[in-house]
C-alpha cells in the first residue's frame, strides 16, 4: 500500500472512532469522572519512560538497481533487500490536564521528549561493476537522537470509574542530536536517503489507562506518525533510512499525577496569628469569642 493511501487511511479511521466516541458513551453507563477530587486539582505533571521500535515497509523484498555515476560505468545491484528495527530509549516529560465542556477533548498534555530511532537494512545478492558479477552481502546499520517538544489534545472513553480509553492527535517539532551511522560491504551507485535533522511532524496515539488511586493515573499508550509536516516527503508518514522507508512506533508507559489543592486558611491553624482572626472578624477576639469585649459592653448598658 502506497505510503500517502496508509496515511490517509490511518487519519480517516482514527477521525471516525474519534469523533464517534462521544456519541456512543452517552448512550452506554454514565461513570463517574476521572479527576473530580477535592484534594486534587484537574492538572499535574506527567513521565513518560518507554522505548521506540522503526517498522520498515517491507521486511524482505528482491530488488534490481541500477544507478548511472560520471567517470564510471553502470553499477547493478540484484538481490533480496531486508530490513528490520531494533529497540530504542525514549523519555518524555510534561504538563497536562483534564478539560470539561470541549466536546471530544477531554484531555491536554504538551512538553519535551527524547528519543532514539535505531534500525538494520541488509543486502545479499549480485553486484556488476566493469563488467564483472561478483556476490556481496551488506549491511547498514543507524541510531540516531532526537530532542523535541510535543502538543497533544485527547478524547478519553470511560470503561468504568477507573478505566478508560485514551485518543490523541498531537503535534511534535524535533532536532537530530546524536547520529551514528555504518555500512558494511559494496555500496557505490547504491541510492541511500536519510531525514533532515529537524523533523515536523503530525502523529496518532492510542492507550489505556487505569486511575490507580486519586491523583494517580497509569496510561500504556503506543504513537506512530501519520503525517510529515517538514520535510513533506510528499505526504509520506514514514522515514528513509538507507533505501528503505521505517515507519517509527512509540510504545510509553505514562505516569501521571495531578496537583494537589491548596488548603484555604482557617483560624486555630498554625501560621495563622490571633490578628488575622481579629481583622477579618472584628467581632472576635483572639480566643475565638464571638462577643467581644465591644459587644459585651453594650449588651450590659441596655440591660441597664
Amino acid at each position: 500500500m502506497p505510503a500517502m493511501t496508509l496515511s490517509s487511511s490511518i487519519l480517516i479511521a482514527a477521525l471516525v472512532w474519534l469523533f464517534a466516541l462521544p456519541s456512543s458513551g452517552q448512550s452506554g453507563r454514565q461513570f463517574r469522572k476521572l479527576h473530580y477530587e477535592s484534594d486534587f486539582q484537574s492538572r499535574g505533571w506527567f513521565f513518560a519512560p518507554g522505548m521506540t521500535w522503526m517498522m520498515p515497509s517491507a521486511t524482505d523484498r528482491q530488488n534490481t538497481r541500477i544507478s548511472n555515476l560520471e567517470q564510471a560505468n553502470d553499477t547493478l545491484y540484484s538481490g533480496s533487500f531486508s530490513a528490520g528495527g531494533r529497540p530504542g530509549l525514549y523519555l518524555g516529560i510534561g504538563r497536562h490536564k483534564f478539560v470539561d465542556g470541549y466536546y471530544f477533548i477531554n484531555h491536554i498534555d504538551f512538553g519535551g521528549h527524547f528519543k532514539m530511532l535505531r534500525g538494520i537494512e541488509e543486502f545479499s545478492g549480485l553486484v556488476k561493476a566493469d563488467s564483472m558479477l561478483a556476490e556481496t552481502q551488506n549491511a547498514g546499520r543507524f541510531s540516531e537522537s532526537f530532542a523535541g517538544l510535543f502538543f497533544r489534545v485527547s478524547n478519553i472513553a470511560q470503561l468504568g470509574s477507573t478505566t478508560w480509553i485514551h485518543n490523541s492527535f498531537g503535534l511534535n517539532a524535533e532536532y537530530r542530536v546524536i547520529s551514528r551511522r555504518s555500512y558494511d560491504g559494496l555500496s557505490t551507485g547504491m541510492a541511500h536517503s536519510f531525514p533532515e535533522a529537524f523533523q515536523g511532524q503530525l502523529h496518532y496515539r492510542i492507550g489505556l489507562g487505569w486511575k490507580a488511586d486519586p491523583g494517580l493515573y497509569f496510561l500504556l499508550s503506543a504513537e506512530t506518525p501519520i503525517l510529515n509536516l517538514y520535510p513533506f516527503y510528499d505526504g509520506k508518514s514514514t522515514l528513509p533510512y538507507f533505501s528503505t522507508r521505517y515507519r517509527p512506533v512509540i510504545l510509553t508507559l505514562n505516569v501521571m499525577f495531578l496537583d494537589r489543592t491548596k488548603s484555604k486558611p482557617c483560624e486555630n491553624q498554625p501560621g495563622r496569628s490571633s490578628t488575622q482572626v481579629d481583622k477579618e472578624n472584628p467581632g472576635r477576639n483572639a480566643a475565638g469569642d464571638l462577643f467581644g469585649p465591644d459587644v459585651k459592653r453594650k449588651v450590659k448598658r441596655r440591660r441597664r
